[in-house]
């Protein structure tokens, strides 16, 4: 609709100013240029909807931090008109690469393609992105370090890889580790020099930028603490059955482990299972910390045995959704919040958690209205507006 009123509001123009040149027609140019006007800005107005693909990297409902992320981005996209698509695909390269690729391909081609940036797959997608015209945004993961120098930053070698949100866990990683190494600490979890031995549950090893920044993060705040050891990194596939049986054989080979540092909650629950079968109590003979905010994994910090649990990164599919909803209706977030976006994570401990409980719990998410956080329904506002605890407040009007 936009590109047939564009065309003929040009086309208009393009036959009179020839005339006008020609020193004819000069009296009719305060009559043509409203009119012309008229029609450029009647076509704008009836700009269709955005649409959107979103490549998930779980089955649907097989993932508690997935299934967040793809329940927020629904509502969102119901208020903001976004006629959105949810692909699921499963966590391996193959799945993604192929499903994604399918989006982009088929006859109902999106206008904007939302993906992590899963390593060996979501390259392809980037490519083939920039071929049909399709705008992309990441999310929650970045580039990783060994494929930056082929695909460069967001709008550098590729225009239509428009910009990326992704959690800052480097920094979130270091303060989970220094509350774990402070906590065995103050228990006396410590080995006779006085230094805290540290497992950590990690998923497939540095293969993209999530694992990558938080095992910076880790290794970051023990090198400045000088107090722990990194004892072991054990690779789980973020599965936890995996996590369970490594972690049951770690601890037997580093009898005096006193903290855990958990890449999911998922294989942090797993590690609560093997500390007891150990013999062992967590949260007093050994201290677990992991990401993601799962109602287990609070209701486990409330009950003492998992320190802490970061989290809040699922909501950058709604503000990527925000982001990619202003673009398509002319106002690009570059001037304002660069290209490349950071999330900072919060903590939930036991000081905390109840209260997250509570608003994780009661939390439905279709009772707010995100279109008060767009420019295009409210100009003033700023993108660093939409937070979780907003959204509580609008929720939950005692939060």
């Amino acid at each position: 609709m936009q590109a047939k009123h564009v065309s003929q509001a040009a086309v208009f123009l393009m036959l009179f100013s020839k005339k006008i040149r020609q020193g004819r027609h000069l009296r009719y140019w305060t009559v043509l240029m409203p009119v012309a006007a008229l029609i450029w800005v009647s076509g704008l107005s009836a700009q269709s909807a955005p649409k959107v693909a979103f490549i998930m990297p779980a089955p649907e409902g097989a993932s508690v931090f997935w299934t967040l992320v793809s329940e927020t981005m629904q509502a969102a996209a119901e208020d903001l008109g976004i006629d959105l698509r949810i692909v699921y695909s499963r966590n391996n390269s193959y799945s993604q690469k192929k499903d994604g690729l399918a989006a982009l391909n088929s006859p109902n081609r999106p206008d904007f393609f939302l993906t992590g940036y899963w390593v060996t797959s979501t390259q392809h997608h980037i490519k083939r992105a920039e071929e049909l015209r399709v705008r992309t945004f990441v999310i929650n993961s970045a580039v990783a370090h060994e494929e930056r120098r082929e695909m460069g930053r967001p709008r550098d070698k590729y225009r239509y890889w428009i910009g990326q949100l992704t959690p800052d866990d480097q920094q979130a990683a270091y303060t989970l580790t220094d509350l774990l190494i402070s906590k065995a600490k103050a228990a006396g979890k410590t080995d006779k020099s006085g230094k805290v031995h540290l497992i950590v549950i990690g998923g497939d090893g540095i293969k993209n930028s999530v694992e990558e920044k938080r095992y910076s993060g880790i290794r970051q705040r023990i090198a400045e603490r000088g107090d722990a050891v990194l004892k072991e990194l054990l690779l789980t596939g973020w599965e936890g059955e995996i996590a369970y049986n490594e972690l049951l054989g770690a601890l037997k080979r580093h009898p005096e482990t006193g903290a855990i540092w958990s890449i999911t909650d998922i294989t942090a629950l797993s590690a609560l299972d093997a500390v007891r079968d150990l013999g062992k109590k967590p949260g007093e003979d050994i201290f677990i910390g992991c990401f993601n905010w799962s109602l287990e994994a609070i209701n486990e910090v409330i009950a003492g045995k998992i320190a802490a649990t970061m989290g809040g990164h699922f909501l950058e599919g709604v503000k990527a959704l925000v982001l990619i909803h202003d673009y398509h209706y002319g106002m690009d977030f570059e001037d304002e919040s660069g290209l490349e976006m950071l999330t900072s994570l919060e903590m939930v401990t036991a000081d905390n958690a109840e209260e997250y409980l509570h608003k994780m719990s009661a939390a439905d998410w279709r009772k707010v209205d995100f279109k008060q956080f767009s420019k295009k329904y409210n100009a003033g506002i700023k993108s660093d507006n939409l937070t979780l605890d907003a959204l509580f407040k609008l929720m939950l009007p005692e939060s």
